[in-house]
């Protein structure tokens, strides 16, 4: 918790500052990945964790979001957590097989 601590020193208004502590070790893994959550905004690096943690069952969760009045639902045992290899990457070497 202390690196968590130090990180949000920087990005927290002194003001607003309070350190964080972990009662456990769940507890300081979950709060760890919302640091991340916040610190890596827009940038693919939340991808890589959400798809590398919906294994786990402390993170498991069902995303909805709805746009233009469609909604959009992501499970967390979905293949749409796979990126799908680009068409012409597969047209250049045909034994390479796209991803479902």
């Amino acid at each position: 918790m202390t690196w968590v601590n130090n990180l949000r020193k920087n990005r927290v208004l002194s003001t607003a500052y309070t350190p964080l502590t972990a009662t456990s070790n769940d507890d300081a893994l979950v709060k760890v990945i919302n640091e991340r959550r916040r610190e890596f905004c827009f940038r693919m690096l939340r991808w890589w964790d959400m798809r590398r943690l919906k294994s786990e069952p402390l993170f498991q969760k069902t995303i909805t979001r709805t746009f233009n009045g469609v909604t959009y639902t992501l499970a967390p045992d979905s293949k749409r957590y796979v990126l799908p290899i680009a068409q012409y990457l597969t047209k250049m070497n045909p034994e390479l097989v796209s991803n479902p």
